[in-house]
């Protein structure tokens, strides 16, 4: 899910400096209201999409990581 314009992350000050950088996220469609509202909280995680998240991550870093060899 492209999260662009939804709002300021930690790779913002990156690209803003022309730094590549990559958003990593676990949102979706049905998550996405719930960025920054009071319902954004630890209870509000889905923690299936936050574990595909974590393995897709751990599939780049270890391309990343052989390609940099």
């Amino acid at each position: 899910m492209n999260t662009d314009g939804v709002g300021v992350s930690d790779h913002t000050p990156f690209r803003e400096a022309k730094i590549p950088a990559v958003n990593i996220h676990s949102l979706t469609t049905e998550t996405l209201p719930l960025l920054h509202s009071q319902k954004d909280d630890f209870a509000a995680i889905d923690k299936e999409n936050y574990y595909l998240t974590y393995r897709v991550l751990s599939i780049y870093l270890v391309f990343l990581d052989e390609l940099l060899k």
